[in-house]
């Protein structure tokens, strides 16, 4: 059985486990001899993460909720003006490199998702659209002066 390596700051230092890839434990306990503690990074400040997506503010997640909506309700419009389905806005972007399902594409464009790097790199080009407007809705300056 193969062995992963987990890391993870425990508030002092950090911790670098040799786990299996199965599971973290080995029949029945823990693998205790594999733990490594290291120092942290040069200039690193830990802050308190959350545990679980649940802990993490509200305000932040009612932020991140909106900017999804807001960017799906772009993408969504751009894909009407270009008369493309989402079919076809898929496979776009699967010529761009990246392969996005049916139902993360539908999340995306319903703002129930938001999407990674790459599917906002993709979507810019297949659409035809700024960064900026992808993902805040404003035009560049540039484009702006030239019409």
């Amino acid at each position: 059985m193969g062995h992963g390596f987990m890391r993870m700051w425990d508030g002092s230092a950090w911790i670098q486990a040799r786990v299996p890839r199965r599971s973290h434990e080995r029949r029945g306990r823990p693998h205790h001899r594999c733990v490594v503690r290291c120092s942290a990074p040069a200039g690193f400040v830990p802050c308190p993460m959350p545990k679980r997506i649940q802990d993490l503010p509200e305000e932040y997640l009612v932020n991140q909720r909106s900017v999804a909506r807001d960017i799906g309700l772009r993408v969504r419009i751009r894909r009407a003006a270009l008369d493309l389905t989402q079919e076809h806005v898929r496979a776009r972007m699967e010529l761009e490199r990246v392969v996005v399902s049916r139902t993360q594409f539908s999340r995306i464009e319903k703002g129930e998702a938001f999407p990674n790097a790459a599917e906002i790199i993709a979507l810019r080009k297949t659409l035809g659209v700024s960064y900026t407007w992808l993902l805040e809705g404003k035009e560049e300056a540039s484009r702006r002066e030239g019409e």
